[in-house]
């Protein structure tokens, strides 16, 4: 989502990405992001609240080890609400994504072992949830929904950027859930469930290339990956946030998480949020500047980029980002590579 959508989503109905792999609103024009002024569903203090609490309670979840079933959980209250809430309301792109769904469900015929299926039910429950969630947002719209969400984002990214400075100050720093404790051992065995019910706020990665191990942020989510993707995605919000009041945040404190957020964002080496925030910041900008024909967002993005770029070079943090860079490329790059070989080749059987 551009920073111009941000900007405006306050006023009208958004389309949130959430931390399980996104949901959206009947107020998509196309599927292209553009909020129409519409009202899709009744108003009234319940607007997208459990939405709200799936993108704002998922850090709780996570520290509690809940992380992995916060959004199953939250999706089944979806359905109750929705089922006491007929009738359905179709928002553009449902079919789109049930039929992405379908999809996903025919590739169980590749599940080999009962892990493996353990597994693959979690990850189609959570394609499941987003498109519950999508159909709960299709029954909300309006002033209220919008500035609710656009909190939760918000406070979801905050603890995204703590979780990323935590990672810089204690790397090691982990803890094991009550559930770790009494969940039978093939379910605690297994990498993913595991990560999720022994949270740690780094992922320790080992590179064959030089023997490099780079800790890299990864709370509130198991991996690295899930932490750039939800900074590239929800600091469209913490923007928002500082130019509306109504979202509910100080604007110094916005302001100065936003340059904060720099050095855990350049230490998690994350090539693919790099890209994904910058070109949406220029050209969210960009359209911003030029709507309101008023240059300052230029002059303020401007001015957040060179602070946190100095603060990141002052402290070193530029520097040993490179030389980890360069060694992650070559490791990740021929990873990458082996994986999609081995696919190819499993495909052309």
């Amino acid at each position: 989502m551009t920073t111009a959508a941000a900007a405006v989503v306050t006023e009208r109905t958004p389309t949130p990405a959430a931390p399980d792999g996104g949901s959206g609103t009947a107020a998509i024009r196309g599927g292209v992001g553009e909020p129409t002024p519409a009202r899709l569903g009744p108003a009234g203090s319940h607007d997208g609240v459990l939405f709200a609490w799936l993108v704002a309670g998922y850090p709780v979840a996570w520290a509690v080890g809940l992380g992995l079933a916060h959004h199953l959980l939250l999706a089944a209250a979806m359905v109750v609400w929705l089922a006491a809430h007929r009738p359905l309301r179709m928002a553009r792109g449902t079919g789109a994504l049930a039929l992405f769904l379908l999809v996903v469900g025919f590739s169980v015929i590749g599940v080999s072992s009962a892990g493996a299926l353990a597994l693959f039910m979690v990850r189609f429950g959570w394609y499941a949830a987003a498109l519950v969630s999508w159909l709960y947002l299709a029954r909300h719209g309006g002033a209220t929904q919008g500035q609710r969400l656009v909190r939760s984002f918000v406070i979801l990214w905050i603890v995204v950027v703590v979780g990323g400075w935590l990672s810089v100050l204690v790397p090691d720093l982990s803890w094991s859930t009550p559930l770790a404790q009494v969940l039978p051992g093939p379910l605690t065995d297994n990498e993913l469930i595991g990560r999720f019910l022994q949270p740690q706020v780094s992922e320790v990665q080992i590179f064959r290339y030089q023997d490099v191990i780079l800790n890299r942020p990864a709370a509130p989510f198991p991996y690295t990956n899930g932490w750039g993707s939800a900074m590239a995605l929800l600091t469209p919000f913490a923007i928002a946030a500082t130019q509306d009041r109504r979202i509910g945040f100080p604007r110094p404190v916005m302001f100065g998480l936003l340059v904060a957020a720099v050095v855990p964002f350049t230490v998690a080496l994350n090539r693919g949020s790099w890209l994904t925030l910058g070109l949406g910041l220029a050209y969210g900008t960009v359209r911003l500047a030029r709507r309101r024909r008023d240059p300052r967002p230029l002059v303020v993005l401007g001015g957040l980029v060179a602070i946190g770029l100095t603060l990141a070079t002052v402290t070193g943090v530029t520097r040993s980002a490179t030389e980890a860079l360069a060694t992650r490329s070559a490791d990740s790059n021929e990873t990458r590579s082996g994986l999609y070989v081995e696919t190819l080749t499993e495909v052309a059987r």
